[in-house]
């Protein structure tokens, strides 16, 4: 009965044994399993030169139709094995220095590299005063440029005229190392208020240089600026002729004059009918 009993307990645990047995070869097969080869490889592309904000224009296509744009330095991973072609295009403010294009080879499992470097577009700076006119008159602006050590030619200069207002000249050009450049503003017909004259510097013969936009202000104002006795542009005379003068005023320097002959420091009443 005990070799029965034996025996039985024997044919019970064999199975068990043997199956405890797979599962171990089966884990250990398992943690023995090698990773799969890599068949892919990265692209480091590196941009210099552009302020934070401003983003690049990088175009990057390679093998099976991959294409994509890269406007900061950043790597690209997971790519196929292959040349990959990438052109960088210029910005408004900023050019790109040569190489413009440039091809890595990507291979497996390492890192193909690429840098593009950018340069502000070479430009100038023009300045125009603010400028006061009274009713019906005219002054000289002048217009000062500040070159780059880069540029020496000529420099074009146009204005945009608002309505009421006039110029001798609305095209100017700064001669080659010149730095200042003139023209005659006046009233021809404005109301009494204040106007902007736009204008915009391009450098002659410059592909790569950016224009310059600016501005200044034309105040026109109903104000005695002469003690001439005459219908002329400045005198109280003129001024109470023009409907648009519905405040005159009357400048210091005037005012101060000996040959002035009205006394400001009373009341003055102006009738128009006075001759």
């Amino acid at each position: 009965m005990k070799v029965v009993a034996s025996g039985f307990a024997i044919r019970r645990l064999i199975p068990v044994m043997l199956t405890l047995t797979a599962i171990t070869l089966l884990l250990a097969a398992c943690g023995q399993k090698s990773a799969p080869p890599m068949n892919t490889g990265s692209l480091s592309v590196t941009v210099n030169g552009l302020p934070v904000g401003t983003d690049a224009d990088i175009s990057v296509s390679g093998p099976d139709g991959f294409s994509g744009t890269v406007t900061e330095t950043t790597v690209l991973n997971a790519l196929e094995p292959g040349e990959y072609t990438l052109v960088a295009a210029d910005l408004t403010n900023f050019i790109v220095q040569d190489p413009a294009t440039v091809t890595a080879t990507v291979a497996t499992g390492e890192t193909a590299t690429a840098t593009f470097t950018y340069t502000a577009r070479p430009s100038v700076t023009v300045a125009a005063p603010d400028l006061g006119l009274t009713l019906d008159a005219s002054d000289t602006v002048t217009f000062t440029l500040t070159r780059p050590g880069s540029i020496t030619g000529a420099v074009n200069l146009d204005l945009t005229m608002p309505a009421g207002l006039g110029a001798s000249a609305t095209s100017l050009t700064f001669a080659p190392g010149a730095n200042t450049a003139s023209t005659t503003i006046s009233d021809d017909g404005a109301d009494v208020g204040t106007y902007e004259v736009a204008f915009t510097a391009e450098v002659a013969d410059c592909a790569d240089c950016v224009p310059m936009n600016g501005s200044f202000d034309v105040t026109i104002d109903s104000m005695v600026t002469s003690t001439a006795d005459t219908d002329t542009p400045g005198t109280l005379r003129h001024l109470l002729g023009d409907e648009r003068a519905k405040v005159i005023t009357f400048d210091p320097d005037v005012v101060s004059g000996s040959e002035f002959l009205i006394n400001l420091t009373g009341t003055l009443t102006i009738d128009r009918e006075v001759t």
